[in-house]
């Protein structure tokens, strides 16, 4: 397995300050591999020939596209398996979520077609209960005769 190494082991062995050795880490994780978890997480050999060749690059004003190449070519890509599981369940969760969305969207347009149907119905009942209520006013208007006005002026007779 060989050596491991912390962080601020690498930052000096490589003679680069440790919030460059993060910076570096976090912007290509891949090519730090590493065993154990946070405080206790240590880097093998490759964590320093990576930043070496970074430093390098970055000593020669290379662009981060030119370095990323150089990585690839030069180094195995580490892949943190534990991450790919999580990476499985949250994809898995994040499906199931979508299909309950999905489901609940196609009950809501239901409900929304449905409700636009009761809408026109009620609206039809509308018109024809306006319709209806304007015949009983008039129907009621008949039924009253003039107004006293009209009387007491003698002009319900001319209707």
């Amino acid at each position: 397995m060989g050596r491991l190494y912390t962080l601020a082991k690498l930052a000096e062995v490589t003679g680069i300050p440790p919030s460059t050795v993060r910076y570096y880490r976090d912007k290509w994780p891949i090519y730090f591999p590493y065993k154990g978890e946070g405080r206790k997480k240590r880097y093998e050999k490759q964590a320093v020939e990576v930043l070496l060749l970074i430093r390098k690059m970055a000593e020669n004003n290379e662009s981060a596209e030119n370095v990323e190449k150089a990585l690839r070519s030069t180094f195995t890509a580490f892949i943190d398996h534990s991450l790919v599981e999580t990476d499985t369940v949250a994809a898995k969760q994040q499906q199931q979520y979508l299909e309950t969305i999905g489901e609940s969207l196609a009950l809501i347009a239901d409900q929304r077609r449905k409700m636009e149907e009761y809408e026109a119905q009620l609206q039809e009942v509308e018109d024809r209960l306006l319709g209806e209520i304007e015949d009983l006013e008039k129907k009621v208007d008949k039924l009253k005769g003039p107004s006293w006005w009209d009387r007491l002026l003698n002009r319900g007779d001319k209707e």
